[in-house]
Order: C-alpha cells, then sequence, then structure tokens
C-alpha cells in the first residue's frame, strides 16, 4: 500500500560521502526502527540516484511520503526536492526551518547562545566563531554566536570570524564561492587556511566557537603541532557531541541527538498522511543540551592541567622532528620519564587519539606537501616518511584525503 511506503533521500555535499559516516549509520538505524514500528516500508536514495529522472518520471508519487536530507551545496537538487515537495507530503532536515515546508532540527540558535553564556561564565570576553559548510543551520549557529555576544555586550570584531560576514548575517562571499568549487582534495589544505587565520591574528580570540566538532577536533590537533594548546592558550568549543577520534573526549560541544531527531521526523509525517497535522508549515526543534569538557574551562580550569600542557607541548616537539624515525620516537618515552606502555595511555588520554595514529596522520600531511610543492617520486616521499611498504603508505594516504598519492598530486596540478 502506498500509504505504508516512505523515502528517504540523501543527497550532501559532493565530497561526503554518506557510505560509513557515523551520522548517517545513526540516523538511519533510527529511521528502520522507527518505520518498523509503525509498519511502513522505507526505502533509501543516495548519490546513485538520478533526482531529475526520479522527478520527471513521477517516481515520488509511489511513495506517501519523503524525508529529505538535502545540502544547500547542491542546488539543483533542492530545486528538484522542492517540486517532490508540491506533489507529496515531506519533511526537510537539513533546511526549512523557514520557510512553509516541515522541518525537524535542533534550536542551533539557542544552543550557542547557552555555549557563549559559558565560555562568559569562564571569563573568556573575547570570542571568535569558525564555520566551514553552507547549510542553514551553519547560518542559524552563526546567528545564535552573534545574538550571545550581543546579549552579554561582547564585541563582534570581523577578523575573529571565519566564513560569516558579521554585518550581513549571511555567509562570506569569498568563503561560500570557494566552498561551492570544493572538491576532497582540497579540503584539508582549506581547513589550514581557517585554522592558521586564527592562529595568525596580532591579537587572538580567548575562544573561538566552531560550527561543528569535527572542525574543533582538527583546529586542536593543528594548534598543538605549532605549540599552542586547548584550553591553556586558546578555549574551544564544538557543536554535535560526537568524539571523531576515541578515548577521553576533551571538547565541550552541544549534544546533537541525531536519533531522536529523525525519529520524530517519521512520526511528524505519519501525521500529516493520516491528516492529524497540516499539509505544510510544521516545525519542530529539539531543545540542546550542552556538553562541558576541558576545552573552554578558564576560571574552572584545574591547575593540574597546567603539567598536561607541558607534556603536550614536549611530545608534539619530538614528533615533528623525528615522524620519520621509528627509533626515536619510541625514545620519546625515556624523555618523558616513562614506560613506553604508560606513555602510550597518556598520550591516548591527552590528546585522545592513539598515538601511532597520530604519527601516521603527520606523516601523512607532510607527504601531501611534498606531493603538491615537489616532483619527488612517491617511491622517494614514503621513505623520507617513515614508510618502507607502498601497500601501508597508500592505504594511509587514502583513508586520510580519499584518494591515492599520485591522483592527489595530478588534482593540485590541475588546480594550479
Amino acid at each position: 500500500m502506498k500509504d505504508k511506503r516512505f523515502a528517504v533521500i540523501y543527497r550532501l555535499h559532493p565530497w561526503v560521502s554518506t557510505f560509513g559516516n557515523i551520522i548517517v549509520l545513526t540516523e538511519q538505524r533510527a529511521l528502520i526502527e522507527e518505520c518498523r514500528k509503525l509498519g511502513i516500508t522505507l526505502t533509501f536514495f543516495g548519490d546513485d540516484l538520478d533526482l531529475s529522472a526520479f522527478v520527471k518520471n513521477g517516481e515520488h508519487r509511489s511513495f506517501a511520503g519523503l524525508i529529505g536530507f538535502i545540502s544547500a551545496g547542491r542546488p539543483s537538487d533542492m530545486r528538484l526536492y522542492q517540486r517532490i515537495e508540491r506533489d507529496i507530503p515531506c519533511v526537510s532536515i537539513f533546511h526549512g526551518e523557514d520557510g512553509g515546508g516541515n522541518h525537524v532540527g535542533i534550536n542551533n540558535e539557542r544552543a550557542m547562545v547557552s555555549l557563549v553564556d559559558h565560555l562568559c561564565d569562564e571569563g573568556h570576553t573575547a570570542i571568535g566563531f569558525a564555520s566551514f559548510y553552507i547549510e542553514e543551520w551553519t547560518i542559524k549557529r552563526f546567528h545564535g554566536y552573534r545574538d550571545g555576544m550581543l546579549q552579554h555586550k561582547l564585541p563582534i570584531r570581523p577578523e575573529w570570524i571565519f566564513g560569516c560576514d558579521p554585518a550581513t548575517g549571511e555567509f562570506d562571499r569569498t568563503h561560500y564561492h570557494a566552498m561551492r568549487k570544493m572538491v576532497g582534495a582540497s579540503i584539508p589544505e582549506y581547513k589550514e587556511k581557517i585554522f592558521g587565520h586564527f592562529l595568525s591574528l596580532p591579537r587572538r580570540p580567548q575562544a573561538i566557537m566552531f560550527e561543528n566538532d569535527r572542525l574543533a577536533y582538527d583546529f586542536i590537533l593543528f594548534a598543538a603541532e605549532r605549540g599552542v594548546s586547548v584550553p591553556g592558550d586558546l578555549a574551544v568549543t564544538g557543536f554535535d557531541n560526537i568524539n571523531y577520534f576515541g578515548g577521553r573526549n576533551i571538547l565541550t560541544s552541544v549534544h546533537h541527538d541525531f536519533d531522536q531527531k529523525v525519529r520524530t521526523a517519521v512520526h511528524l509525517l505519519h501525521d500529516i498522511i493520516r491528516g492529524v497535522k497540516t499539509r505544510g508549515g510544521n516545525k519542530v526543534l529539539l531543545g540542546p543540551k550542552m556538553i562541558v569538557r576541558e576545552s573552554s574551562l578558564k576560571r574552572s580550569r584545574p591547575a593540574a592541567m597546567d603539567a598536561a600542557d607541558t607534556f603536550r607541548r614536549d611530545v608534539l616537539a619530538h614528533v615533528d622532528a623525528n615522524f620519520a624515525d621509528p627509533d626515536e620516537l619510541r625514545g620519546i618515552a625515556r624523555e618523558t620519564g616513562m614506560t613506553y606502555g604508560y606513555f602510550l595511555k597518556k598520550f591516548r588520554s591527552t590528546f585522545g587519539v592513539p598515538f601511532t595514529r597520530y604519527v601516521n596522520d603527520r606523516r601523512i600531511e607532510r607527504a601531501a606537501e611534498f606531493l603538491k610543492n615537489t616532483d619527488r617520486p612517491v617511491t622517494r616521499i614514503l621513505i623520507d616518511i617513515g614508510y618502507n611498504t607502498h601497500q601501508n603508505f597508500n592505504k594511509f594516504f587514502k583513508r586520510r584525503f580519499g584518494m591515492k598519492p599520485l591522483d592527489f598530486r595530478a588534482a593540485h596540478r590541475r588546480k594550479g
């Protein structure tokens, strides 16, 4: 029966894969469970779907309703989704907080105001904001940052903001156009541009609010490699409450209940189809929950963290100088006065990522620099950064950049 068939369409950022994505997996599991409870058959569609043909042939009309995860970075897909909305009931997850459609999300603005309140309570008065994506929720989070700063009568300095324009409340035009043209190989380089912007400022903010946890985690590692500790030198907050690197989570964040959000979307769509809710204009914003951890602390910061800052700086300086030499890397335990086993445990608890993974990431980042900026053969590069085989090097490189080394070099040569 048609009234028991729902479609779910994922059209994420062009460089983001739905396969293996931790958030997508959480959402899909919850969608399947909730639809099963209601006796609803669920069909998932991803990037392999020809959305234009799907709409043109009227295939969407074979479903009672549709839940859409449509990125604003794909305007043609957004237009097609709007055509579907005119034909069958739809609930949007990525966009639609404003306008006449149906939407289920989190209260992004209230969440960011709460984070600003917390940072002010900790004694931070110079606070920046950094964004990466060009989504509706990015702007909502920026508006929450701006509103929180205004409520506390704190200065909003343009140089403390990346990705959004404080004058218009919209995306910075240069950032917007750069993201529209973004390809996977350029993402690490663009993130370094964001991070480098903040670290190079003559007067840095005391705290930076990142639009999501992934960006915040990457910044913490980037800063640590350059001798800037979090929260000792700079406080950081994220959004979503996802521990990307495993181990002890140090990041202050907002819990984003992806599971509950999509379950709510299923029930809203079900109610619309049954006539319990109106066809359009239904908005459900889940209340945010702030999770305070050490990355944002100042007044509440234990004195013991000073010793942790020293450990971070010493270890990262040693790794940066010796990442290509396995014997020297193992010697770091002796320099810190620890057994190697205890050092590995302390490293993971301090950085939130295993020592071997961190070293591999540094090696691969250096390899990427060589590939972009030199004509050095791949075999020479992998030896110079500490690998013995092409197999291991290619595996770790592809995991970091999503492509093989030679493809990465070719992509950057075309870009140049």
